[in-house]
Parts: structure tokens; sequence; C-alpha cells
């Protein structure tokens, strides 16, 4: 009876220690979270204006509180207008606005509520840029809506710049004429880069050389649709106009039956895949998988390269001595049997 007893006792004794402990991590829990929470309204609170008044290091300090979080409701409106990018692009470590501090606290400095709040406003944001009706002059197909990438033009920025050189003229002076249009893209992107005087318009391009109405340029510079007849009839146009052009075409065309007979071709090829960007309110179907900014859809449907004629200066310009150095990111090529091979498969 008396070791029942003992065994009892002890067991009684393991439940209580149990539940001691449990309340104190509880406890311990908590006081973590309040510790936490007092730093964060620290950060926030600190005065701006010492920054200001340490110019030196001010810049350094704007970024940083740039990438500070913030627990006031009125402040989520905020976070977008200061911040560029979206919400799985600051929370992406391998996104350029990546936001390390932003992600570090997602789940521990902002409440569920407060999660869904930003959430819903990324969404509305991004809806914001929806195209939702787009009156072509032109027959079109929808997988053809592909918007150029910044970092694809940022590629060839030392080419345009080489041809502001020959011809002696700034980048505010040099006329670039993309025929194509899908969401006028391009236009803000090489403004970006200080190339203010683009044309891109919702024109039909065939009937604009029917007409003889094609605009005056310097340089020609597109991403024509990859579909049907468009690349052959860009490809004809460009060699009859011999102007110097820039034109981003899937790699396979290297080896096409209307391109083998060309002459005067150098290539730009990125070492990472170019991806594209598809306005919103397009296409009928949009993929929910893919990623999703403020450009619009992500889509890469083939590899691609920059193919590059600049005629009358090909003969006094060769593009791999006038980039190399420059970008470690972009191999130059002379020929098509220097592309490299991860580019034609």
């Amino acid at each position: 009876m008396e070791n029942h007893k003992t065994i009892g006792d002890v067991s009684a004794r393991r439940e209580k220690r149990k539940k001691d402990q449990r309340r104190l991590q509880r406890e311990r829990k908590k006081q973590r979270q309040k510790a936490h929470k007092s730093v964060v309204k620290n950060e926030l609170e600190f005065p701006r204006a010492y920054y200001v008044s340490n110019s030196g290091s001010m810049e350094i300090e704007k970024s940083r509180l740039n990438n500070t979080y913030s627990e006031n409701q009125g402040d989520f409106e905020r976070e977008f207008q200061d911040n560029k990018g979206t919400l799985s692009d600051w929370l992406n470590p391998k996104h350029p606005y990546f936001r390390e501090v932003f992600k570090a606290n997602w789940k521990t400095a902002y409440t569920k509520s407060q999660r869904k709040k930003f959430i819903q406003l990324d969404k509305n944001r991004i809806n914001a840029t929806h195209i939702h009706t787009v009156d072509f002059p032109f027959q079109v197909n929808s997988d053809d809506h592909c918007e150029t990438s910044p970092k694809a033009y940022a590629d060839i920025s030392v080419v345009l710049q080489l041809l502001c050189c020959l011809k002696r003229i700034t980048k505010e002076q040099l006329k670039i004429y993309d025929p194509y249009y899908c969401n006028g893209a391009v236009i803000q992107h090489l403004a970006e880069l200080g190339y203010q005087n683009v044309y891109n318009r919702c024109e039909d391009f065939y009937d604009m050389i029917k007409e003889g109405k094609v605009p005056e340029h310097d340089v020609l510079v597109t991403n024509p649709p990859y579909s049907e007849y468009h690349l052959e009839k860009l490809l004809e146009f460009s060699n009859t106009n011999e102007r110097p052009c820039l034109l981003l075409m899937p790699s396979f065309v290297v080896g096409k039956s209307f391109f083998k007979h060309l002459k005067g071709y150098q290539y730009i090829c990125p070492r990472k895949r170019y991806v594209y960007w598809t306005p919103k309110g397009l296409r009928g179907k949009e993929k929910k998988q893919n990623h999703s900014s403020s450009l619009g859809m992500r889509t890469s449907p083939f590899p691609s390269i920059w193919y590059i004629n600049l005629f009358q200066y090909s003969d006094s310009v060769d593009l791999v001595e006038q980039c190399s150095g420059l970008c470690e990111q972009i191999v130059v090529a002379r020929n098509d049997s220097e592309i490299p091979r991860s580019m034609l498969e």
C-alpha cells in the first residue's frame, strides 16, 4: 500500500513540474515579444533630424530607415510609397528590391491582420496597373503581349552610347524607333537610361511602311512579336531601312533560313535568361503561379538575345572591343559561332 502511495506522489509531482515549465515558457515568450515591440517602437520614434544634421552618413541612414518596418496603421501606405517593388519582391532574397529587415520581422513585428492589410494593399497597387481594354488597330495574338525588361535595355546602353558618339549627338537627341506597341513601357525604361526621344505608338507598323509614314529615326530598337510572320517582316524592313538596329529575338532565329543569308550582325547575349512582362489584362488566361509585379506577369517563353547590325558603321566598329570589360553579365559575339551554347539550347 505504501508503494502505491509513493508511485502516486511521484506521478503528481512530475505532472506539477511539467505544468510549471509550460507556464514559465509562456511567460518568457510574452516577455520577449514585449521587449521586441519596445525595440521596434524606439526605432520608429528615433528623431530623423539627427540624420539630416550628419550629412556624411545621411544617405546611408536614410537607406536603413527605408528598410525598417512600422506598426502604425497609417504607415502601411507610406511603405508602398517610399519603397519600389512589390511585397513579394521585398521578401525575395534574390530580388534587387529585397528588404532584409522587413523580411526578418515579417511574422514577428506584424500581427496577422496587419499582414493581411499589407497583402491587400499590394494587390490593389498591382491591380491599378491592369489594362482592361486596348483598341489595337491591327490583329494581335495574346501570347505576343510581352514587354521587354529594364535589364535587357540596360545591356544595350553601351551600344546606344556608341551611336551617340558616332553621330556626335547627345542621348536626348538620339531618335529611337520601336514599331511594335504593347503597353509603351519601352518609353519609360529607355528614359530611365537617359534616352528621351523614343517613338512607340499604337499604330500598324506594316501600314506605316506601305504608306511611307515610318517616322524619322537614328536607330531601330524593338522586341517584335514572335508569332506568325513578324520576325521575317522585321528583318526584311531592317535590311532595306539600313539604319542601325537592335532587335531582341529568340536565339533560334540564327538557324532560320530567312536569317542565315543576312550579313553584318553581331550579338549581345545575357548570361542569365531574359524575362518579359505581360501587362495585366492583355491575356485572357493568366497563370497564377507566374510572378506578378507592377510591371505585369513574368514570363520567359524562349531564350532571347540582341541581334545588332550597325550597317554603315559595321566596318569601323567591333562591339567585342567596345564592350570589353564593361559588363560581366553579357557575352558579345561577332558571329553565331561565338554565341554561348547555353543560349542556343
